[in-house]
């Protein structure tokens, strides 16, 4: 039998610390990080796994039944606190009033893991325990954590313990094909135009119900509540700092605006009405500038504007543009020709000039460009230097069918591209 060695986790410490200072502890994160490994090293008197369908159903029908079991352990570990871990509690939340109640009477210690707080607190007034539990998150490996320490693997197969433990990389390809998303959402209509908010932690999206739309925020680990942002179809920027909302009062014409979310009374400002059909909207990363798709001179431009003044406009493009998209750094903006067939982009000056429009690179027959109205066809890394598109690929075993897009990482882009041409 082949032999596995465990790597130290590093939260492994601070779970150890808090159990000594008799502390009962909350362990989050998504799954297959390791959580149920963690547990096995910590030893636990008992371990209920809630994945299990059997011991699931059981302490949902008989909640109480933690309580009777716990006392009858401790009755048997006189001197000793038990240590009891619950594996993914999330599925019998109504537990947790029982840890309560058996942490307050000094029965015993708890390990809770889940992989969705967000299920924990699902339609319930949840009870965190306050003061009663040290809250902790496991993630995937660190850079630290991973033996060797390859950059390079964590960037294209991720962190998982068990993928990036994986003998080679076709292994890794395998393993990474099968895992698998986190539902945020499980609303009864659409969710659509996801962003990243505050620092990664929030998702922004606009959810429609059967008569109007709204754009909400949720947390990724579900705990912070979530929260109506405004009424209409939204689009964050960014920085995080502002929110671009379509309003479609009833019987009148959708009004385009935007809302400071820094500003507590979130207030609604409509846009000028020459600015009223713009689209693909790109707001600078210091949130000066705003950068927009437009019809011009009969065609579709990529304009440039001040904001939130909406003075100084200037077309960019030449002979068309869309789909703009900003350098993190800030100090150029990049887009597609009106063709789709090149990048090109314009560099801002420290004074605020423009240079003249550069060509980035030639894009293959197979990239993806979408449609006007779709707000991101790629995105630049915040190097600046490498792009994340989409390519149109062939299904081999149907060929006659047209090609699909997928998601690809430019990694050396231009060898890549010089290829492709």
């Amino acid at each position: 039998m082949e032999s596995v060695t465990l790597i130290a986790r590093q939260i492994e410490g601070r779970m150890r610390q808090a159990l000594g200072r008799h502390k009962s502890v909350l362990l989050l994160g998504p799954r297959q990080t390791g959580k149920t490994t963690l547990l096995q090293q910590l030893q636990p008197d008992v371990v209920l796994n809630f994945l299990r369908p059997e011991v699931r159903q059981r302490y949902e029908r008989s909640p109480q039944l933690l309580g009777t079991e716990v006392e009858a352990l401790a009755e048997r570990t006189r001197g000793r606190k038990p240590l009891i871990a619950l594996d993914e509690v999330q599925r019998v939340p109504d537990l947790v009033n029982s840890v309560q109640d058996l942490v307050d009477r000094k029965l015993a210690q708890f390990i809770l893991t889940g992989s969705s707080a967000r299920e924990l607190r699902r339609g319930r007034d949840t009870n965190w325990l306050p003061g009663r539990l040290a809250p902790l998150r496991l993630d995937p490996f660190s850079l630290a954590e991973r033996e060797p320490p390859s950059l390079e693997h964590a960037l294209v197969f991720g962190s998982l313990p068990g993928i990036a433990r994986a003998s080679d990389d076709a292994a890794r390809e395998e393993d990474f094909a099968g895992t698998g998303a986190l539902q945020l959402t499980r609303n009864q209509q659409a969710d659509i135009l996801p962003g990243w908010w505050n620092d990664g932690r929030t998702v922004v999206f606009t959810t429609l119900t059967e008569t109007n739309r709204q754009t909400l925020r949720v947390s990724v680990d579900g705990t912070a509540p979530d929260e109506r942002l405004f009424e209409g179809t939204g689009v964050i920027s960014e920085s995080g700092n502002f929110l671009f909302v379509n309003q479609a009062p009833p019987g009148s014409n959708p009004v385009r605006g935007y809302v400071a979310l820094t500003n507590a009374q979130r207030r609604f400002v409509p846009f000028p009405e020459p600015f009223q059909r713009l689209r693909a909207l790109k707001l600078s990363p210091d949130d000066r500038l705003l950068a927009y798709d437009a019809e011009e001179r009969g065609r579709n431009e990529v304009c440039l504007v001040d904001f939130p003044g909406f003075t100084n406009k200037t077309i960019l493009s030449r002979g068309g543009g869309h789909h703009p998209q900003w350098n993190p750094n800030g100090r150029e903006l990049f887009y597609l020709t009106g063709d789709g067939r090149q990048l090109v982009s314009r560099k801002l000056n420290p004074e605020g000039s423009l240079e003249e429009e550069t060509k980035v690179f030639d894009l293959p027959e197979s990239f993806e460009g979408g449609l006007a109205y779709w707000p991101n066809t790629y995105t630049a890394a915040h190097d600046g230097n490498r792009f994340l598109m989409l390519q149109k690929v062939r299904d081999e075993a149907t060929p006659e069918r047209v090609a699909k897009s997928n998601v690809r990482v430019v990694m050396n882009w231009f060898e890549e591209f010089r290829r492709k041409k």
